[in-house]
């Protein structure tokens, strides 16, 4: 990740925005350190063929689809930008620089890209039949669930097939508590996150503000339902009589808040105030 913290800094720095060049690079570095450079392509979209974030009020920047081709609508994340979009109610409570929002601006374009990489990884575990872990169990629910039927029905047109997935997840109220979702927001945090981190005290309020991020995040749509968005999700989507008889509810009483947390299973209200609190 060195090579991208250097990508991302040099543009930075310099009050640059990170080029359609930039971006290549960086994604043909993450693709190659997962050796999947051969198994997924991508596209830097500079016109409207795939354009979907106008429908349903969606505000899309980059979306990945199940030919593995990763779609970044570079105009789009520009005109986030443009708005300032990339500003967050974290802001406020940190005496930022004009340099530092430069960086903001390619914190927003490289979340993206990280956000979009998760969902790659997420359909590798999709595949691996060995994988019998909580997270893949939940990633092939939603598979099943939302992607085999559209895969084969709009595979010709994979336009429209995003369209589709889309208003379907909508009409089911479940984009916002979506599991793949809920993964690639969080592990997209903690990498960027993590990259802030390596460029030292001379930009803590960047990876402060992208640390407030995460922990809001997490704890985000535990406001309603102390159950957990994740078990909500399952039961929305049919899955919940599968998930007891698997007797993974056991294993989940077993993990520690922390892991409850991140994975958007039930905690207690203790434990919810404890950190809102925070």
């Amino acid at each position: 990740m060195d090579n991208i913290l250097d990508i991302f800094y040099e543009h930075s720095k310099n009050d640059k925005l990170l080029t359609r060049e930039a971006i290549k690079k960086i994604l043909d570095i993450i693709l190659n350190e997962l050796n999947l450079e051969n198994k997924i392509t991508y596209s830097l979209s500079t016109d409207e063929i795939f354009d979907i974030s106008n429908i349903w009020n969606i505000n899309v920047l980059a979306e990945f689809d199940m030919d593995s081709i990763i779609y970044i609508y570079y105009l789009e994340l520009l005109k986030s930008i443009n708005k300032k979009k990339y500003r967050t109610k974290f802001d406020k409570n940190y005496n930022l620089t004009d340099n530092d929002m430069s960086f903001k601006k390619n914190i927003l374009i490289l979340e993206t890209i990280f956000h979009e990489i998760e969902h790659v990884k997420q359909l590798e575990i999709v595949k691996d039949i060995y994988s019998d872990t909580i997270e893949a169990i939940i990633y092939r629910y939603e598979y099943d669930f939302f992607y085999s039927e559209l895969e084969e029905e709009y595979e010709s047109n994979i336009s429209y097939y995003l369209n589709v997935f889309k208003q379907n997840i909508i009409e089911l109220t479940t984009y916002n508590i979506s599991f793949m979702e809920r993964m690639a927001n969080i592990n997209s945090f903690k990498e960027m996150y993590n990259l802030l981190y390596k460029l030292g005290n001379n930009y803590s309020n960047l990876y402060n503000i992208e640390k407030d991020i995460l922990d809001d995040y997490i704890i985000k749509y535990y406001s309603t339902d102390l159950n957990g968005p994740t078990t909500k999700f399952i039961n929305k989507i049919g899955y919940m009589e599968e998930f007891y008889e698997c007797n993974y509810p056991n294993i989940i009483d077993k993990m520690s808040l922390e892991e409850r947390l991140k994975y958007g299973f039930k905690i207690t209200n203790e434990e919810y105030k404890k950190k809102v609190k925070k």
